[in-house]
């Protein structure tokens, strides 16, 4: 079983559950930051549902009966939880359609509410010393490990809709296999020796206030947003891992992201998890300023020739939002490396990528 990711199957009228847990060892990013994957991570999932584009249905699979976002917390780091999640949408039954997406609910009212918050946990290691998230009161980050607390992290909206690369279509008297795939890996960042930034306030390249807690001086601890991979079908998939480095003239600097690929047992795609690779550096095309479209589901992955596709999370028409890299490559092996191009954000980015795993 992978080591890499998560994953929940469930069936129509009849569920297997299955979780694949783990954490890894930190990556540092560039001087100054490291990421890790978080211990534990606590989101509020107060509904799960099925979706059809074409006109407008929805299934529920799952309604949190809580009261609170204390209530309907699911630790996406512990297999009990998230068993105990799955074994919630068993026996459910759902009206014949072709549903394109499952949409999730972080928020009891989404019409009413602007964000919504969930819990990290964790710890890193700075410059030889080990770390851990902590309180305001102490300081966001601590060395005493009894001092150990969640952080809070506030993300804008309070639903997500993640698209299936092909739509399921459901009939009568059948039985329809998705799995859900997640990954807490390098989800966090922390850094305890940042005094400034070039960036709008005072949080670092590409995040707000929304996704770091800062101690007011040094002491920075932020997050990449939780997201799913729904997939109708079953089996474990096969993970490779992709860094890509902004070589763009001028502002050739180190900034990057990564991609964590999902392989299937033929090697065709289910889908992709993009993340920003956490850095001091805030200059360059691929610093992730406003956000940058790294915190959204990969929207398209179609192959052009051989090794070579096109992978984005805006659209291929429409290169103006999120990011689009019309070269990305599988590689054969670790370490392998080529160079392609782009765009983010609207903005030319030629860069380098390599397969880190």
């Amino acid at each position: 079983m992978n080591q890499d990711i998560c994953f929940i199957r469930r069936f129509y009228m009849a569920l297997i559950a299955a979780i694949c847990l783990a954490t890894l060892s930190a990556r540092a990013a560039n001087s100054g930051g490291v990421s890790f994957t978080p211990t534990s991570l606590e989101l509020p999932v107060w509904a799960i549902s099925l979706h059809s584009s074409t006109d407008g249905s929805s299934a529920t699979l799952y309604n949190c009966a809580g009261s609170t976002d204390a209530d309907c917390y699911v630790d996406l780091a512990q297999t009990s939880q998230l068993t105990a999640l799955a074994a919630k949408m068993s026996n459910v039954t759902v009206p014949t359609d072709t549903y394109d997406s499952i949409d999730v609910s972080y928020c009891q009212n989404s019409s009413g509410n602007a964000n919504y918050t969930y819990q990290m946990e964790g710890s890193v290691s700075l410059a030889g010393t080990m770390y851990y998230t902590a309180t305001s009161a102490n300081g966001y980050l601590t060395s005493t490990a009894a001092n150990e607390a969640y952080i809070a992290i506030s993300v804008p909206g309070c639903s997500q809709e993640y698209k299936f690369t092909n739509p399921v279509t459901v009939s009568k008297n059948s039985t329809a296999s998705i799995t859900l795939f997640t990954t807490l890996v390098n989800m966090g960042w922390a850094t305890n020796t940042i005094t400034s930034y070039t960036v709008v306030g005072s949080y670092p390249a590409g995040y707000n206030s929304q996704s770091c807690v800062n101690n007011g001086a040094s002491n920075y601890v932020c997050s990449n947003a939780a997201l799913l991979i729904p997939y109708f079908g079953t089996g474990t998939p096969t993970v490779q891992y992709y860094q890509f480095t902004d070589t763009t003239a001028g502002s050739g600097n180190g900034v990057g992201a990564q991609l964590m690929v999902l392989l299937d047992s033929v090697g065709n795609f289910i889908g992709a998890f993009p993340g920003r690779v956490f850095t001091t550096v805030t200059a360059g095309v691929m610093n992730f300023g406003q956000a940058g479209g790294f915190d959204a589901q990969i929207t398209t992955i179609s192959n052009t020739s051989g090794s070579s596709y096109i992978v984005t999370n805006g659209s291929q028409t429409n290169t103006s939002n999120g990011f689009y890299f019309s070269g990305f490559q599988l590689l054969s092996a670790v370490n392998d490396t080529v160079t392609g191009s782009g765009s983010v954000l609207g903005n030319t980015v030629d860069y380098t990528e390599t397969r880190t795993q």
